[in-house]
């Protein structure tokens, strides 16, 4: 059993192995373009999350936890919890888009955040997009759910599940801090393409598997 979550891992009694990203793809880039485009204001900083907006994803605790001057883009389908959330002034959802352009959206965060709540689904996953989010070199903020501690160490900040004030401070320490979102998200970047990269991934996915395929 290989599990992509120390909790899978456990409950299996199997090996660990990190999900990872393809870092040709996902890497910095410019997005000033895409910011006009989107009618986003250049100067705002701007948290980004990327996927489906579902309630266990903590995504309501993030609205609420924003920094003052700080707005929230959902880069996702717009289902019921996302027109939910979007009612906000401060909250943006540009609706379903090609995974092949993940990257540019992804290039328009200031911080990218993962706020999970802390539940047996979540403890179970790991989300791909925090993998995406080193790989673009950015400063990540999300609580303290499954492996985001470990994956975020050095290059992001984690925080107590359901805790809106250290929520927010996290934030802020980013998007009001260019020089510190900076520093982490080069760290990000450098954490990626060392340990997440896909051939990485794989060549650890094959020393797991030969084993079984030499006994074979």
């Amino acid at each position: 059993m290989i599990g992509t979550t120390t909790f899978l891992k456990d409950r299996f009694e199997g090996e660990l192995l990190d999900l990872g990203t393809d870092c040709k793809r996902f890497y910095p880039q410019e997005s000033s373009t895409l910011r006009a485009e989107l009618g986003l204001k250049p100067e705002v900083p701007l948290v980004v999350f990327g996927g489906v907006a579902r309630p266990h994803k903590g995504l309501e605790a993030l609205v609420d936890a924003l920094p003052e001057g700080v707005e929230f883009l959902i880069v996702g389908p717009e289902t019921d919890f996302a027109k939910q959330l979007a009612m906000s002034p401060r909250v943006h959802c540009t609706g379903a888009q090609p995974k092949a352009e993940m990257p540019r959206f992804l290039s328009l965060a200031n911080v990218i955040a993962l706020p999970l709540r802390d539940d047996v689904l979540a403890r179970s996953q790991m989300p791909l997009k925090v993998f995406e989010a080193l790989a673009m070199g950015k400063p990540v903020v999300a609580t303290e759910v499954a492996d985001l501690p470990r994956i975020l160490q050095g290059c992001g900040t984690t925080v107590p599940p359901g805790d809106k004030k250290a929520l927010h401070d996290a934030i802020a320490s980013y998007a009001h801090n260019p020089v510190r979102a900076l520093e982490h998200g080069a760290h990000a970047r450098a954490k990626a393409l060392a340990e997440f990269d896909t051939p990485i991934v794989s060549q650890k996915l094959f020393d797991l598997l030969k084993p079984l395929l030499e006994s074979a």
